[in-house]
């Protein structure tokens, strides 16, 4: 098990921080009916779940160890690909 140390809740609480923060501006996109906001706020989603999800099984907080391959693609790729079908 890794140590879990300030670095650790730092990283996390750093990442959720920011979730709050453009998952605020996906919401005020999408009140303002902005063209397609929803495509880029399902690709940051998505993006920010699986983020998530890796510096919890890093951690070993969450035991799914297996999929930690598959979710680190999905993490790195759902918001390039959800930009790009954006701009399609």
């Amino acid at each position: 098990m890794i140590n879990l140390n300030d670095g650790f809740y730092l990283y996390l609480g750093f990442n959720i921080l920011v979730g709050i923060e453009f998952t605020r501006i996906i919401i005020i996109a999408l009140k303002r009916k902005r063209r397609n906001a929803w495509v880029i706020g399902i690709g940051y989603i998505l993006t920010f779940v699986a983020f998530t999800l890796n510096t919890l099984i890093v951690g070993e907080i969450v035991n799914w160890r297996d999929y930690f391959n598959l979710i680190t693609y999905i993490a790195v790729f759902s918001f390039p690909i959800s930009i790009m079908v954006y701009l399609v």
